[in-house]
């Protein structure tokens, strides 16, 4: 139990470690604050933490690190890769998106992040893990288990609660789909919003009710998840984020 414990921890703590780097980064990119960064509400991204233990697990007995350079770059392309189509398929949305990047597949993975994933992966094993395990060693048995055991509660609350917000929001998008578009989805005539213009104002009227009809979660979605897509509501998700102002 302890073991597993530990293994938590430094998930969450590799989760924190990459929220901060990509809302970093990110904000740089975008020249302003995006706080938004993961799938999940916290301040937590888990394909890091995932990616770290994968890493840590798999790859940390190589003491070469030209070899555990390359073998970081396909563990976590691949990592990245199958978790990019899981949420498409699940979601019907994308969370990052890396077309027209140099060497992308199908824009879930690029080769600049996995320069990045390479990288990291030699930090990890060589410095940073063996002084998070030192340190998370350090701590009380039952420090290791209260600490562990509220995160994981704070976690998983947030990842119930997320899953079922998005399932929600497609919903909402599904219904302002129909609105727009005056028909039910799935139907093959085109969107009011791209054709008649004497139908511009009133498509134009029925973004902005729609906008109101949003949650704060919903906006920060929209706004600060860096290129957030539906990929089943493109053209609307687009059309909400121009009517919110979003839309770089």
């Amino acid at each position: 139990m302890m073991l597993v414990c530990q293994f938590f921890l430094w998930f969450m703590f590799y989760n924190i470690v990459g929220w901060v780097y990509e809302t970093l980064v990110c904000s740089i990119q975008e020249k302003r604050l995006v706080i938004n960064r993961g799938f999940l509400a916290g301040p937590y991204c888990p394909i890091y933490g995932s990616g770290a233990l994968l890493d840590v697990l798999l790859l940390g007995w190589i003491p070469n690190p030209v070899v555990l350079f390359f073998a970081g770059m396909v563990v976590n392309c691949i990592l990245e890769y199958i978790t990019g189509w899981a949420l498409e398929e699940i979601f019907h949305a994308k969370w990052w998106d890396y077309t027209g990047w140099f060497l992308n597949i199908k824009g879930r993975v690029c080769f600049w992040g996995a320069l990045a994933f390479g990288a990291m992966s030699v930090l990890l094993i060589k410095w940073i893990h063996p002084f998070v395990t030192h340190t998370t060693r350090l701590l009380p048995p039952l420090a290791v288990y209260i600490i562990a055991g509220v995160l994981c509660t704070i976690f998983v609350t947030d990842f119930v609660v997320t899953n079922v917000h998005i399932a929600q929001f497609n919903e909402k998008l599904q219904s302002f789909q129909q609105k727009v578009c005056g028909r039910v989805t799935g139907n093959r005539s085109q969107d009011a919003l791209s054709t008649e213009s004497d139908s511009q104002p009133k498509s134009e009227e029925n973004l902005y009710e729609m906008t109101e009809k949003l949650n704060l979660r919903e906006r920060l979605l929209l706004k600060n998840t860096f290129s957030f897509q539906s990929t089943k509501y493109t053209d609307l998700v687009d059309n909400l984020k121009n009517t919110l102002g979003y839309k770089q």
